[in-house]
Parts: structure tokens; C-alpha cells; sequence
């Protein structure tokens, strides 16, 4: 049965996409190492441990609210810095641990923590693994009937199994900033495009009045517009603005001039008291 939980996590991480189904792979093959019955792993959020995946040692989903177990003995195994907390409770009192109330009364008869390490991956993507001060989450399971089995190279085998959630963690924090990346990108190069756009495709070349310019954005996205606009025969009108500012909003800004631009009206002297006025 620890075999085949162990190779079910590996044919996870080859197969799925779901990170959720990763890590309850992990879980599931944690308590079957352990012979535990029931597992939890929580994540950090702010300062708060969350609750993303709780199984069942049948496989089977189990709402969150079913960790009942007071968070200060879970923030324990956290305080602890150790990589594994193991705790067995004697029901009787007569040895072992003898459990708060708190977790009397949830008749436990053993308790497993352990802290999920902080992973990262180098530039040369080689695995950092932070110390054991730089935790993510907490795995968690505990047993109602037997002690937990920590016996032989188990102890190693959770370890491991803790790593490699770290692992999965991490690099699914990578792939979700590369999509916010790709998205970023994108985003810019519509901008870019409609910035483009907005510079005039062909200038007077011929005649008393000749034009010629251009504008190469120092960031993605610039600001800089220039236009010209025939009025009457003997008269063009001309613009050319550098907005304040890089990036998207000052596209944004040059479109609003290209609008006022080209709505301006054709009469020079207006025009002129237009810009006296302002």
C-alpha cells in the first residue's frame, strides 16, 4: 500500500494539471505510510493557516470544517522549527502523553505534523530549500483508533513527501507569475499596437508645405504623438505632444489628443483663439 501510494504520486506528477490533485495525492500517500486516517495539508495566508486539501485514508474528500483540532497545537508544530512533530495520546492516562481537553475530547489517539519548507528554484534551476524557519503550510493527520506509524524509513518517506508538496507549491507559484507575465505582455503589446496606430500613416511629401517625423517609444508603450491635418488649401494645421509619464496610461493620454485633434475645427482663427484662450 506505500508503494502504490508513492507511485500514485508520481503518476500525478506526470499526468496532472490540477495542482489541488497533486497535493491530495500527496496527502493520501502520507497517511498510507502512516497509517493514519484522516489528512489535512494547510497553506499560509496573511497570518493565518488555510485548509486546501482534507481526505480520508479511502480517498475521499472531507469538508474543511472537519479539522477541529485547536490551531494552537497545529501553530506548534510550526513554532516547533523541527521537520516532523509526532504526538501519541494514551487514552487512558496511564503513559504517553496525556492531551489537553481540547483534544480529549476529540478522542484522538495520535497526531503528525509536518512543516512544509519553503522551496525555491534557482537561476541555474537547481532546488533551494529554505530552513526549516521559512515554512509555507503545515501537513497534517491524526488517528482516532492505532498510533501512527513512524516506525523503519517512514519517517524519511513523509519527509520527502513534505518536500515534494513544497515542490509542487512552488512551481505552481512560478507558473501562475509567468501566466500573470504572458498576460502583462500581451496587454502591452495591444497597447503598443493602438499607440502605433494612432501616428499618421503618410505625411504631405509634396508641394510648399513638406512633412516627415517619427516617434520610437523608449518603454513598451509611449506617450508621444505627432499628427498633421490639412485645414484649407493655404493652411495646415499640426501637433505634436510629449505626454508625461511612460507606459499604457500615457497611450491612453495621446488617444485623447488624436480625438481633440482631428475634431478641432477647420477655421485657423479659431484655432489661434482656441489656443490663446487655453
Amino acid at each position: 500500500s506505500k508503494l502504490r501510494a508513492l507511485v500514485e504520486v508520481a503518476r500525478a506528477l506526470q499526468s496532472s494539471l490540477s495542482t489541488e490533485e497533486v497535493l491530495a495525492s500527496v496527502v493520501d500517500a502520507a497517511m498510507a505510510v502512516t497509517g493514519t486516517e484522516r489528512g489535512f495539508l494547510l497553506l499560509r495566508k496573511d497570518h493565518d493557516l488555510e485548509v486546501t486539501v482534507a481526505r480520508n485514508s479511502k480517498g475521499k474528500p472531507l469538508p474543511s470544517t472537519d479539522l477541529k483540532v485547536p490551531m494552537s497545537l497545529i501553530n506548534r508544530a510550526l513554532r516547533s522549527r523541527r521537520e516532523l512533530l509526532s504526538m501519541s495520546f494514551d487514552p487512558l492516562a496511564q503513559e504517553g502523553t496525556r492531551p489537553d481537553m481540547s483534544v480529549a475530547n476529540l478522542e484522538l489517539r495520535s497526531v503528525v505534523c509536518l512543516p512544509l519548507v519553503h522551496v525555491r528554484t534557482g537561476s541555474s534551476q537547481d532546488t533551494i530549500v529554505s530552513s526549516v524557519e521559512d515554512t509555507v503550510g503545515l501537513l497534517y493527520m491524526d488517528s482516532r483508533l492505532i498510533a501512527a506509524d513512524l516506525s523503519g524509513g517512514n519517517r524519511e518517506i513523509l519527509q520527502t513527501l513534505a518536500l515534494e508538496a513544497s515542490t509542487i507549491l512552488e512551481n505552481a507559484r512560478l507558473l501562475q507569475e509567468e501566466r500573470a507575465k504572458e498576460r502583462i505582455e500581451e496587454e502591452l503589446k495591444i497597447a503598443r499596437q493602438i499607440q502605433q496606430s494612432l501616428l499618421p500613416s503618410a505625411l504631405p511629401s509634396d508641394g510648399w508645405f513638406r512633412a516627415a517625423g517619427s516617434s520610437i517609444a523608449s518603454h513598451q508603450v509611449g506617450g508621444d504623438y505627432f499628427d498633421v491635418k490639412q485645414l484649407t488649401p493655404d493652411v495646415w494645421a499640426t501637433v505634436v505632444a510629449d505626454v508625461s509619464g511612460k507606459g499604457v496610461s500615457s497611450a491612453l493620454l495621446a488617444a485623447l489628443l488624436q480625438g481633440a485633434f482631428l475634431l478641432a475645427c477647420h477655421d485657423p482663427v479659431e484655432i489661434g483663439q482656441m489656443s490663446t484662450s487655453s
